[in-house]
């Protein structure tokens, strides 16, 4: 009898709070409120078929400078970094002596062209046979290409820039013996920069001169060069299969270096799409879903089909019609069937 009574016992407690767990739950359930999300249609833009690729970039034109000569240097006539253009002159070697060589030179010149002009008049005068002036004529010659070596003996005491840009550091200092290879400084035309990438074969169709790239580099976040390729080389590297580019990037601020590291993105061809925020996007398996919010803010959940992805965007290519609406956030906090009530301001997931 008493087991009869304590199994009777159990089964109130039990049926007691089984019933106050489902009138808990009702309660709960009444209570709940509608998850808040933020929604939005697909967009109309430009999206671009690119491909990545990393380069070097170079100086369009680089030199070390140097003396043609051996002598002592005499004036410097430039600092560390500075900004020349073509034909600036650099530094003045000891010229004295080539300097009376000249001056020497264009006297006997002038000399050889006076008695010319005397033996001349008297060729006129059938006083002097005519082959004299043939004899003056190559003592003309000879006087013209004396000066000329003067000159350029001259010249190579005095060093210039052969082209506008940059020079680097100073090497040397006045009163130094420079002899033929000594570095005095380096000279850099940064204007425009050559940058050199690799690209796999299966590209090589898709690139022409003139195609366009956009670059990066770590040292200017957030900011973009765009260059135009300029040539392709001849040969693929039978090894990785893969063909050298050159482009050419316009650098008239100087921001660039020759030597940086740039991420490369060719830009293949442009398509008008239309696109929605890949935060949208839910993944199972292999597929991708959206969740849609109809007339009355109720979700249903809609596979769709994708294509390029760009800047936080995705291509729709199927499954949304404009003007449909999707969650893009508080996708984690709805189901297939439930009403939300839709917010104007952006917020993060995760937050109350």
């Amino acid at each position: 009898m008493k087991r009869i009574i304590i199994a009777l016992v159990i089964i109130a407690v039990a049926g007691g709070v089984y019933w106050r767990y489902q009138q808990n739950a009702a309660i709960e359930k009444r209570q709940r409120p509608m998850a808040s999300v933020v929604a939005a249609t697909m967009t109309q833009m430009i999206m671009e078929d690119r491909f990545e690729a990393l380069g070097t970039l170079q100086a369009n034109s680089n030199i070390e400078v140097t003396a043609n000569t051996t002598d002592k240097i005499v004036e410097v006539r430039f600092k560390d970094g500075q900004a020349v253009e073509q034909g600036q002159v650099l530094v003045r070697l000891q010229s004295g002596e080539q300097q009376a060589q000249l001056q020497a030179a264009k006297v006997y010149l002038a000399e050889q062209q006076r008695e010319y002009k005397r033996i001349e008049d008297l060729v006129r005068k059938r006083t002097v046979a005519s082959s004299e002036l043939d004899r003056l004529q190559s003592l003309i010659d000879v006087g013209q290409a004396r000066v000329a070596e003067a000159q350029s003996n001259l010249d190579d005491r005095i060093i210039t820039a052969p082209f506008p840009g940059h020079l680097g550091f100073r090497q040397v200092s006045t009163g130094a013996l420079v002899t033929p290879g000594t570095l005095i400084t380096t000279l850099d035309d940064i204007s425009v920069l050559k940058l050199d990438f690799q690209i796999p074969e299966r590209f090589l169709t898709a690139v022409t001169p003139g195609t366009e790239i956009a670059t990066t580099s770590a040292a200017y976040p957030g900011r973009t060069f765009t260059g135009k390729i300029s040539s392709l080389a001849t040969r693929i590297d039978p090894v990785t299969r893969a063909i050298s580019v050159r482009a050419l990037i316009d650098n008239e601020d100087s921001a660039l270096r020759p030597g940086m590291l740039m991420r490369v993105q060719v830009i293949r061809a442009r398509h008008e799409v239309f696109a929605a925020p890949e935060q949208a996007l839910i993944m199972l398996q292999d597929k991708h879903y959206v969740y849609l919010i109809d007339d009355e803010n109720t979700v249903s959940q809609k596979e769709i089909e994708i294509g390029m992805r760009q800047n936080g965007m995705v291509e729709i290519l199927s499954g949304i019609e404009p003007g449909e609406r999707m969650v893009i956030e508080g996708r984690l906090k709805v189901r297939a069937g439930a009403k939300v009530e839709i917010q104007e301001e952006t917020w993060r997931e995760g937050e109350s």
